[in-house]
């Protein structure tokens, strides 16, 4: 009887082995984060030098996992900063997005994806100041720095285009 109870057990994990490792073949594995896609353009809204900057975050994943980072606090800062030649003037920030904040971030089939647009206060992106700086021609060079933090801390940093203009 021994013999038959210890062949049955055998047979029972070798058949239970082989259905684990064939479903587990059927499963895709979690699919990391790795890249993101940015954009930033800025543009005069008043007579009072207001400007607006509208923001665009894409990171490529599948909708479950995209969900998962969200749902497990992953957000994406945004600084700004003025591009000059020796250093790069701190402008503000950071402008946080996550799955709680307002506009959010959205796990869609294609990936997370965000879009924003900033009212700064007057004068916010006037990096470059022809009357505070005698070298300067009056014209702003501003990017973003957008960082990727997921829950468990891991980050990506992206950096926009320069955009030009006189904000």
């Amino acid at each position: 009887m021994r013999g038959l109870k210890s062949k049955t057990t055998r047979f029972v994990a070798i058949i239970a082995s082989g259905l684990l490792l064939a479903l587990g073949l059927n499963v895709a594995p979690a699919n990391a984060v790795t890249e993101m896609a940015v954009s930033l353009s800025i543009s005069r809204v008043g007579p009072l030098s207001d400007s607006a900057a509208t923001i665009s975050m894409f990171l490529p994943t599948n909708q479950f996992d995209g969900q998962g980072y969200l749902d497990n606090g992953a957000r994406i800062e945004v600084r700004f900063f003025g591009d000059d030649t020796f250093s790069d003037d701190f402008l503000g920030g950071p402008f946080t997005f996550s799955k709680f904040s307002n506009p959010h971030l959205v796990a869609t089939p294609e990936g997370i994806t965000g879009n924003a647009t900033i009212h700064p206060a007057s004068h916010f992106f006037d990096e470059d100041s022809a009357s505070s700086c005698t070298l300067c021609d009056g014209v702003d060079e501003v990017y973003a720095e957008f960082l990727w933090i997921d829950g468990a801390g891991s980050k990506i940093k992206r950096v926009s285009r320069v955009v030009k203009g006189q904000f």
